[in-house]
């Protein structure tokens, strides 16, 4: 599987993507990453699972949120695609 097909699938085209090589643990996405998956691997110590998104966010957002963070669980409508006019 890759991202071409996974587009390709989803009937979306992408138009501009971009890919980043771990810098051994020194960027601020990595800090932020460690962040959160120590704050998730609390939430399991405290005998929560984490099988869905809902539980992601939960885990992220109970009983505070992280700091410097925005937390959101959306869900997406797909839509008829229009004709062109």
């Amino acid at each position: 599987m890759n991202l071409q097909s996974v587009a390709k699938d989803a009937d979306v085209e992408l138009l501009r993507w971009s890919f980043s090589e771990p810098q051994t643990g020194k960027s601020g996405s990595d800090r932020k990453a460690a962040v959160v998956k120590e704050r998730l691997r609390a939430f399991v110590d405290d005998r929560h699972d984490v099988t869905s998104e809902e539980d992601v966010f939960t885990g992220l957002t109970v009983p505070d949120i992280l700091p410097h963070a925005t937390i959101v669980h959306a869900e997406v409508e797909i839509l008829e695609k229009a004709e062109p006019i």
